[in-house]
This record gives structure tokens, sequence and C-alpha cells, in this order.
């Protein structure tokens, strides 16, 4: 399972103050199963009434201030049942909560009003802990080698296993959009409706009209339990907006994007001026897509060795400034939205990847950079520059088609610029940067 760096972090507090109170390791599976379920192990400042943080607690219900909540290590000693701060029972509390399966455990000090759901997150609770904490659980057989994080479909599989939904909201869709349908049904069999191309106005963008968006319907959504589901449906899109091809997100007046991550969820205020629950979206999940996109780390689809490909997901970029467009201009920019994936061109060794940066610690030049020495043609490299993420390490072997990274503004780049969020692309030969655009086209490529 792939984790952020905030969900590692969480991750890593969970289990180290489960050691500090003594708490046996089944606990840190149950508290890692009860975080999964309500924030996907991440630090939340909303949630449903007044609850927040990793393990959605309400101050109103008597376990803490927000700033208290707001705490990942108080968060979790009052799961545990060790924090000073409140005096709701916690996971220790529980008589015979050792005995308990982890589901029943984790509702014990939750209280949710879908108790049966944190069963599902038991096998990557197990898989966390063996990660981490480095200790060999007999039962964390599910450890995601063999598995899919987004469906538990075999590895190999992918995404594309979901199966279809069966529901009229598929015709016309996009790749991406249509593994939104299939695998937001799939994971949540309770959505009975969704609303695909031709089914929505022209807002903000024309994604429905064009195939590129789905909404998914929630039931009961003016209650409880229904924003509850919303915001699992929502967190879990964002979870897997890699794999999925997202780009936007909308739920509850709030909206995520790929481009500005980093803020997390933002205020959304419907374009039209209106405020009702379509409008807002507090009856549905707008999910928006890139279009083809969708893919994972090593995903190489079909390509033959030896091939080449466009270095980014078709339909997200725009050709701009080119091969010496100004003076040392060395490559060929395509102006994409930030955290786009960036695929490897051709077959190849990775032989630098490193973040650029002057002695403050400020990107500089290409900032975030990738080179790939290409197979079969010494003294060519690739780079790839100004990423937000670089997700391979020198040495490592990639080929044509994998996710290398995600484009970004490090280095050289203003984001308010012409280019914006781009991924600059270069290619040298015998150290002598090379109009990419030919090279591309002699190996059939044109972007």
């Amino acid at each position: 399972m792939t984790l952020t760096g905030e969900q590692v972090s969480n991750a890593a507090i969970v289990i180290a103050e489960g050691k500090a109170a003594k708490v046996p390791m089944f606990g840190w599976v149950v508290a890692l199963a009860a975080a999964l379920q309500e924030s996907g192990i991440r630090n939340l400042g909303y949630g449903d009434r007044d609850s927040q943080g990793m393990f959605q607690q309400r101050p109103s219900s008597g376990w803490g201030i927000p700033a208290q909540i707001g705490d990942p290590h108080l968060a979790v000693r009052a799961f545990y049942g060790v924090a000073d701060h409140t005096n709701n029972p916690g996971l220790t509390d529980v008589a015979g909560w050792q005995q308990l399966s982890v589901a029943a455990a984790a509702q014990a000090v939750q209280r949710s009003a879908f108790p049966d759901a944190y069963a599902k997150w038991e096998a990557a609770a197990r898989a966390i802990v063996q990660r981490l904490a480095g200790i060999t659980d007999p039962a964390a057989t599910a450890t995601f080698a063999g598995q899919s994080c987004a469906t538990g479909t075999p590895a190999g599989a992918g995404l594309g296993a979901c199966p279809p939904t069966g529901m009229g909201v598929e015709n016309g869709l996009t790749p991406d959009a249509l593994l939104v349908a299939r695998c937001g049904k799939h994971q949540f069999p309770q959505i009975t409706t969704m609303y695909g191309i031709g089914n929505r106005p022209a807002n903000t963008d024309d994604d429905h009209q064009t195939g590129r968006a789905v909404d998914l319907m929630i039931p009961d959504w003016a209650t409880a339990a229904g924003t509850a589901l919303g915001w699992q449906v929502a967190s879990w899109m964002r979870d897997h907006h890699t794999q999925l091809g997202v780009h936007y997100i909308i739920y509850a007046a709030k909206i995520w994007n790929v481009d500005r991550d980093a803020e997390g969820w933002r205020t959304y205020r419907s374009i039209t001026g209106r405020n009702d629950p379509t409008s807002l979206h507090y009856d549905h999940v707008h999910v928006s897509v890139f279009g083809n996109a969708a893919t994972g780390p090593g995903d190489t689809g079909s390509l033959p060795a030896g091939a080449w490909t466009v270095p980014l997901p078709k339909g997200s970029y725009r050709i701009g400034c080119g091969f010496g467009c100004y003076p040392g201009h060395t490559g060929q920019d395509f102006p994409v939205p930030a955290g786009t994936p960036v695929r490897s061109s051709d077959d190849g060794i990775v032989i630098r990847s490193e973040a650029l940066t002057d002695s403050s610690g400020n990107y500089r030049s290409y900032g975030n950079l990738i080179v790939v020495s290409v197979d079969g043609s010494p003294g060519t490299t690739v780079w790839y520059g100004h990423l937000s993420r670089r997700d391979v390490t020198v040495g490592q072997r990639v080929r044509a088609g994998q996710v290398i990274g995600a484009t970004g503004f490090t280095g050289h780049v203003i984001p308010a610029g012409p280019a914006g969020a781009h991924l600059h692309y270069e290619i040298r030969v015998d150290g002598s940067p090379t109009d990419p655009m030919p090279i591309l086209r002699r190996h059939g490529v044109t972007p």
C-alpha cells in the first residue's frame, strides 16, 4: 500500500505511542484500522458536525478541545485510553479488548454509525505495522505485495479489474472516468446512482460534456451517516488520484485538486452563485479526471522493449516553449497541471534523481530532476525537470511508460507565468542538448 508523507508520519505516531504506552501490537492494528476508515490516517480539520483529526474525535463528545484533537500524538493517546486531556474511554479501557475482532475493538472506542466498516482495513493495518515496525505478524498475510491498494484485486490486474457497474453512466466516459465509476461502485456498493456525460450543465468547465467527470450520488446525504459516507468516498478518491487519473474532487462545499494538493480541502463556491445542495455538492461527490492518465508506479502498459512514448498522459498537456525558443532554453516545455504523472519516454537506467537547491535550500535550475540513460543508445540521456515528486532512485531500471514522478513548479519556474506548472523535457546526446521533438518523431512518437 502506498502512503503519503503525512500518512507515514501519522502511522509512525500510532505505533510509537502504542509502544510508549505498552499497548500490544494488536492495539496498533486496531488504531490504524480506525484511522484508515475515519480519515485515511490524515489529520483532518473537518468532518461530520464537529468531528476532526485522525480518528474524527468530537469536542462536543468530550474528546478534548480542537487543538488537542488536532495534535496527532494526543489523538492517538486518547484512542488508546492513556491521555490526560479526556475522560472518554479508550481502547485499553474496554474489557477484554484483546479478545475482540479488530472491527469490534475499533467500534468499542469509536461508536460509529458504520460498525462493520473497520473490518475492511484490517489487512492494510497489519501490513503497515509490519512495514513500519519491522514486526513479522503471522496474520499480516495481505502485505500488499500481491494486492491492489485500491480494490483488493490481484496485482497486475490493477484498478482496471474493477467490474462494470451495469449502469448507463458508463456510456461515453473517458478511460479515467470509467475507472472512477467502476472502482467507486466496487468500493462503495451502497452508491446506486451516478451521473456522467450529458447529465450535468457546463459550469466551471465542460468535464461532464466531454466524459471527464462522474458525480457519485450519496444516499441519505442529509443525514450524519450520509455525510460520513460522502467524506469516505471523497477521501478514497483523493487517496487514489494517481491510479484513477483524478484532476479534482468537490464535496460538501469543499474542493481538492492535484494542482494545490498541499493546501488540502479548500472552500468551494459555486460559479453559478447558487447555494442549493446540488450546486454546493452536498448530495454528491464530483470527480473530474484528466481523461487517460490513470496509472501507478511500475505500470508500463503493453509497450514492447525499446519502444518510446509521450512522457505525459494523453490529453493532459499542451505544447509550450520549444528548443531554443529563447536563448539558453535547452528542451521542450509541456504545460500541464501540477501533480500530473510523468512517464519515462524510453527504457533505460536512472543516473540522476535529485533536488537541485542553493545553499539556503531553495530550488534552483531544474528543481527536482530525473535523468535517464537510454538503453541501446550510448551517450543519450533524457532529462525531466521542475518535478513536484521523484518516484525513482539512481540505478533503477525503468521502462517506457513507467511513472517516474509528477509535474510541478520546482526550480526556475514562475507559477503565474505563461507556462505555469510544466514538464521541462530535454534530450542530450554526448552531453549536448538536442531538440527532443525530432528524436521523438524518429521513434514514432508525436506529442
